[in-house]
Formats: structure tokens, sequence, C-alpha cells
């Protein structure tokens, strides 16, 4: 089952606001505070372990340390007839404006698996991956983005 987030257009659209046709790229704020150990549960606090220079969640009943690693989002850059497929987006962060079609990448599978998943996903659209297009590094999110062509 695919939950659609977003209407698919091959034109890029054509709005009248220029906002409106921007790359959905903005910030969603800093990363989240974790207050709960993942492991036992316990409540965390908020410190730089000895031998590191960043604050992390460390459980005050195990100890252990959560590190909070980037998401992986990948896509596709397709183009059809010197058009490119934009999606808009049906969702927040970024409601309304205009993406490539793309998600999370699952578990298990390859940024192109996740690539060609999303793009069905997303846009209801078949592709076969050729190369990589673009990497975008978004550490204010803690997102990294690969998109293939």
């Amino acid at each position: 089952m695919s939950h659609h987030h977003s209407d698919s257009n091959m034109d890029g659209g054509s709005p009248s606001s220029s906002s409106s046709t921007s790359i959905a790229i903005q910030s969603a704020g800093s990363a989240r505070k974790i207050n709960f150990c993942q492991w036992c549960g316990g409540p965390t606090k908020h410190e730089i372990p000895d031998g590191e220079e960043k604050t992390r969640a460390i459980c005050t009943h195990c100890e252990k340390i959560t590190y909070e690693n980037p998401k992986m989002v990948v896509g596709c850059l397709i183009e059809h007839e010197n058009k490119i497929l934009l999606c808009k987006r049906k969702i927040h962060p970024s409601y309304g404006l205009w993406t490539l079609p793309a998600g999370y990448m699952e578990i298990g599978e390859s940024a192109a698996e996740g690539a060609i998943r999303e793009t069905w996903e997303e846009a209801n659209a078949e592709v076969e991956v050729q190369s990589p297009f673009a990497q975008l590094d978004i550490p204010l999110i803690g997102q990294v983005g690969e998109f293939l062509m």
C-alpha cells in the first residue's frame, strides 16, 4: 500500500507566486531532545561524555550513550521530453512547495532501491536509475540526501 503525499507535475508547475515553486529544503529546527533511554527506558541527562566534543543523551540508569545519526533521504531527478518531474508537498514541513520525488531510505535497501520505491510512492512513476545526480548535506535537520537520475 502506498500513501501519496504529493501531486505530480512534469512541467514543474506554473503557480503564480514564486515562493510556491521553490524546491522544498527548509529548516525544521534543531535536533530533537532525547528524554528517555532507547535501551532501558530510563531518564537521560544531557552532557558531553569524556573524550567527546558534543552533548549526548546519557541514561541515568544504564549509562548508555545515545548517538543520533543523520536520516538518509533518497530520490530521483526524472527528465522526460525536456521536463523535470516535481511533486507538490501535501504534508509539513514545506507544505505546498515543489520537490523532487523523494523520501526516507528503509533499512535493508540500497540508495537506488529506495529512490525507485520513493519515486513510485510519491509520483506513481516507474524508473530505472542510471547514475548519481547530487548529494545534499543538511546538518541543521540531520539529513543527507542522495538523488539519482
